[in-house]
């Protein structure tokens, strides 16, 4: 594990450290979940600062260990991957300074603060997403290095697009929260299970660059064909397609 961690050190400093502050801001936040009492939308103002902490955590040391396998494009990746840095402390600044005021982030037009906030947000991660299209692209069709997991990212990236894409749904038809106190509510991620909530399939496209590369470093680690990783890959990409299509139609 040491190893790993100094590997994502070596590899993109700005995202290794971007990643370190955001668990540590998890873990403040998970603090001051036990001793502010105060709710939004009947959950603990600060559990959606701590989810974001997570997720961005997650994200960017996954784009941490994907720049050890840039051979050729180095700067370029390493101009992205600042950008990506920048866009996920504006997010995390502007979804904790709205748990300070006790107000929702998202979704929140309740007065002209409150929505410029909002939309600045979905500027913001509509940004983010085009870097990361840029990371995509110069990986997939420039770049030739890391073999042994190279279809992995490529899946994961591509399928990480796609989570994006239920993002700007949500920004269209928002989550469901007319019905939050009847709704069956997920443990730590607030998903309403029996309710159409877009954000189940945004995680499952946005998790796909972890669960693609480790599901290749199972297979590999039991010596089995990597066709399986394309099937899986295939399998991924029509969950999440179906799970987008359960969420607007049915």
């Amino acid at each position: 594990m040491k190893e790993f961690i100094r590997l994502l050190h070596n590899q993109s400093r700005v995202l290794y450290y971007t990643g370190l502050i955001h668990f540590v801001l998890a873990i403040v936040f998970l603090l001051l979940m036990g001793v502010d009492a105060r709710n939004v939308q009947l959950e603990s103002v600060w559990l959606k600062p701590f989810r974001f902490a997570i997720s961005i955590s997650l994200f960017t040391w996954t784009y941490a260990w994907f720049t050890g396998f840039i051979q050729k494009h180095t700067r370029m990746i390493g101009v992205l991957n600042r950008l990506i840095a920048t866009c996920m402390f504006i997010e995390i600044i502007l979804i904790s300074m709205q748990s300070v005021r006790g107000v929702d982030s998202h979704f929140n037009v309740s007065t002209p603060f409150d929505a410029t906030v909002f939309s600045i947000m979905g500027g913001v991660i509509g940004f983010n997403a085009i870097v990361v299209a840029i990371w995509f692209v110069v990986f997939s069709l420039f770049e030739k290095g890391g073999v042994e997991y190279r279809s992995a990212i490529v899946w994961g990236m591509f399928l990480f697009l796609l989570g994006n894409f239920s993002g700007y749904l949500l920004t269209r038809y928002g989550w469901p929260s007319t019905e939050a106190e009847t709704a069956q509510h997920m443990v730590l991620t607030d998903w309403k299970m029996n309710l159409k909530d877009l954000r189940i399939s945004h995680a499952l496209g946005l998790h796909a660059i972890q669960v693609l590369p480790f599901f290749q470093y199972v297979i590999g680690r039991f010596r089995i064909s990597s066709f399986f990783l394309h099937v899986a890959g295939i399998v991924y990409g029509i969950s999440y397609v179906l799970a987008v299509i359960y969420c607007l139609t049915f």
